[in-house]
């Protein structure tokens, strides 16, 4: 396969600017790589599309310090604090249900398209800065909701294969993501 596969220009009007009020009704694309049969589905179909094994991957692209870094103010102790709030409000996991394998070993940045970049909006986006984790899952399927929050980020989930997620993330954010598959892979053993 090769990336030139995934280049293809994409009119505007064509994407969504805002989310169905039932997102369980939004449509899915779903191509038979062995047969290239394209199908229509809705979204609440997506539980059926998954074998057991697959990884489920989730993007949220806001900017959140997920990791703060400090020191015990007695000791000089150095301490680390993962916030889990954005886990939470995006697919309704809390701290029990979550185990950190591993992070990124730094921060990893991309830059917006120019023709991308909202220039009306305040502050104005121009690109990311981004900590990627690697978690174990340590509840049942049933406990993730990607409905959560009051305007929730996702239309759906399903477990893929590990690096199944480089082949289908925006051309611009693709190196972040084969640069954050790389660094995390080595620690794929230990889930």
């Amino acid at each position: 396969m090769k990336l030139s596969h995934f280049k293809f220009d994409l009119p505007t009007e064509q994407v969504a600017q805002y989310p169905l009020e039932n997102r369980d009704d939004s449509r899915m694309m779903v191509i038979d790589r062995k047969t290239g049969k394209i199908e229509h589905k809705m979204f609440k179909d997506i539980l059926g599309m998954f074998d057991e094994g697959d990884v489920f991957v989730a993007n949220d692209t806001k900017v959140f310090p997920a990791r703060l870094y400090g020191n015990k103010e007695k000791t000089g102790a150095v301490i680390e604090v993962f916030l889990l709030r954005e886990l939470n409000e995006e697919v309704g996991l809390l701290p029990k249900d979550v185990e950190i394998i591993a992070s990124t070993k730094g921060w990893l940045r991309y830059r917006l398209p120019k023709k991308m970049v909202r220039y009306n909006s305040h502050p104005i986006c121009v690109g990311q800065k981004q900590k990627w984790f690697l978690l174990r899952m340590l509840s049942e399927d049933s406990e993730v909701s990607v409905n959560e929050g009051s305007s929730p980020e996702f239309d759906g989930w399903r477990w893929v294969s590990y690096w199944y997620p480089l082949g289908q993330v925006v051309s611009f954010k693709r190196e972040v993501y084969r640069r954050a598959m790389k660094d995390l892979s080595s620690d794929l053993f230990r889930i």
